[in-house]
């Protein structure tokens, strides 16, 4: 298998062109894909460092990233109604400690939510399995005039978390529709299978509907990003690091040490801890990631690559080898 540095330094080179405007299926072709498509072969969830952390924040303060930004909104008002609608969604506000989060789902956004409650006054400590109520309860975006988020963004530490994005998304798939599929398959679960499974009559109780891992991401592939769940929607879409400056983008991979960090720039080492991980978490493990993705046919690897393209590029992310 080919270095991960290797090989994040050609995609990222490919990737610079993209912005610049080249086709996504270029990238594709220049990655140099054999016509033997085994990626189960090559899958690894790639280690994160701290220099990485450190390198991609300062990537993007100042939008000092010219390449990246380069052809991005650098206004909130120029973003699209449902680009900002997302944005002031997931944008969680305290005012006592002056900071923004940028809730990414299945980057940990469940644990910074905890620990933002305890910062609010509303739990006395994280409590791990206590249920979590994701959107009730917090103060967003949305609730402050155009005058006072320009102050807030001018003047707050800005943060957020970003994961993999393949891991990311094989997560989102397994909690939202093999764990617990009701709310999604009564969602989601009737177009997946009318549009994927010709001939097919969809039963009375959506409930029962069993979705594939390939069935999902065909259904990704084929959503315009407007209109993909938070769950699954491209984490730069999300969060727009082009247009906050954040001061600091932490990583699922190297979550307690990047924790450490927003937790020392914030000063609350001794107000709140990171909650542990409970007993039943098993992550998505790089055997696992390869036995789903190995279900996948060559053409949809790579479109769900291009889905993906800005994220990986955005948060240096490495490719698989090929």
């Amino acid at each position: 298998m080919m270095a991960f540095a290797k090989v994040c330094v050609t995609y990222r080179k490919t990737l610079f062109m993209l912005c610049l405007g080249s086709s996504l299926s270029m990238l594709v072709l220049t990655m140099g894909y054999s016509s033997t498509f085994q990626p189960a072969s090559r899958w690894q969830v790639p280690v994160r460092h701290s220099s990485i952390t450190a390198r991609v924040t300062r990537s993007f303060q100042g939008n000092s990233s010219e390449l990246l930004c380069k052809n991005s909104k650098r206004d909130i008002e120029q973003l699209s109604p449902n680009e900002k609608k997302m944005l002031y969604h997931q944008v969680i506000v305290n005012d006592k400690y002056k900071f923004m989060y940028c809730a990414v789902p299945k980057a940990a956004c469940s644990n910074w939510k905890r620990i933002i409650r305890v910062l609010n006054g509303q739990w006395e400590s994280v409590e791990p399995g206590r249920q979590m109520e994701h959107f009730d309860g917090f103060i967003h975006l949305s609730n402050y005039t155009t005058k006072e988020i320009e102050y807030r963004l001018k003047h707050y530490y800005k943060f957020m978390f970003v994961r993999y994005p393949f891991s990311r998304l094989l997560s989102a798939y397994k909690d939202k529709f093999l764990r617990r599929p009701s709310i999604f398959n009564d969602r989601y679960a009737a177009k997946i299978v009318n549009r994927y499974r010709p001939n097919w009559t969809v039963p009375h109780n959506v409930s029962d509907i069993q979705i594939s891992f390939s069935e999902f991401v065909k259904f990704v592939i084929d959503s315009q990003v407007m209109n993909m769940d938070q769950h699954w929607r491209p984490m730069a879409d999300i969060c727009q690091p082009c247009l906050l400056n954040y001061s600091f983008i932490g990583s699922f991979e190297n979550l307690q040490e990047d924790s450490e960090t927003v937790f020392r720039d914030l000063g609350i080492e001794k107000v709140v801890q990171f909650p542990p991980r409970q007993s039943s978490y098993s992550g998505t493990p790089s055997n696992a990631v390869q036995d789903y993705f190995s279900q996948l046919s060559q053409k949809d690897y790579r479109r769900l690559i291009e889905k993906y393209a800005n994220d990986f590029i955005s948060f240096e992310y490495p490719l698989p080898d090929s």
